[in-house]
């Protein structure tokens, strides 16, 4: 969800088996209602809002969906951006660039296994000015930005990536170990990073100073614990 214009706007998949009825939900924040919807492209995840446009991240329900969609908040008009699938994650970086964390589709069932990416689109003119591909089999999962600097999990191991960089990075800067990874986030020079364990146990928060790249807690949290916020 993302507030704009006194409004909230929700994305929803509708039924996940159902191609067609996935819509963005407007809810009027005065009486708490949705006052109308906006038909979307299956799987419809992530949203940020940026001079008056909503950008909808498209993984696919329970398919795999490879685009990004831009929503003219004066006419609810939707435009779509192609990039590699499975979209998901997605932050403003300084640059004034809009990042989307590309996982990639690991279903042979679906259609087989295609190539993830990190990929840039230029907020000015909607259209993706660079494409970072990584190698065959490899798919990252989790991503977060601060003070320049994108970060990114494959295989439990953290990657620092700045906004110039001309390449992905070759080597991590943490390696999480054999944990379940299922939410992260960073805040000025501190990773937080979620783990799920086997689904059944209460999870934990680990967090890491990102200066010296080590753990400096562990705190139990509740069960399944993903996405982390800052107030």
């Amino acid at each position: 969800m993302v507030v704009a214009n006194g409004k909230g706007y929700v994305t929803n998949w509708g039924d996940g088996f159902d191609t067609t009825d996935d819509f963005v939900a407007v809810i009027n924040l005065e009486t708490n209602s949705v006052e109308s919807t906006i038909p979307m492209a299956e799987g419809s995840e992530q949203i940020l809002v940026y001079a008056n446009k909503l950008y909808v991240s498209h993984k696919g329900g329970y398919n795999s969906n490879n685009i990004i969609s831009v929503v003219d908040l004066a006419t609810n008009a939707v435009n779509t951006i192609p990039v590699n699938d499975v979209p998901d994650d997605m932050i403003i970086n300084n640059s004034r660039e809009l990042v989307v964390l590309c996982k990639g589709n690991q279903d042979w069932a679906a259609g087989g296994e295609t190539t993830a990416s990190i990929a840039k689109i230029d907020l000015s003119t909607d259209t993706v000015s660079d494409t970072f591909a990584f190698a065959d089999g490899v798919h990252p999962a989790q991503m977060s930005y601060s003070n320049g600097n994108l970060y990114y999990q494959v295989n439990n191991s953290i990657f620092k990536m700045t906004d110039f960089a001309p390449t992905l990075p070759t080597t991590s800067i943490i390696n999480l170990g054999t944990i379940t990874t299922y939410g992260m986030a960073v805040k000025a020079d501190r990773l937080y990073v979620t783990d799920a364990k086997d689904y059944n146990s209460l999870g934990d928060l680990l967090i890491y100073d990102l200066n010296s790249n080590t753990k400096i807690h562990t705190f139990e949290v509740g069960l399944v614990a993903s996405k982390i916020y800052f107030n």
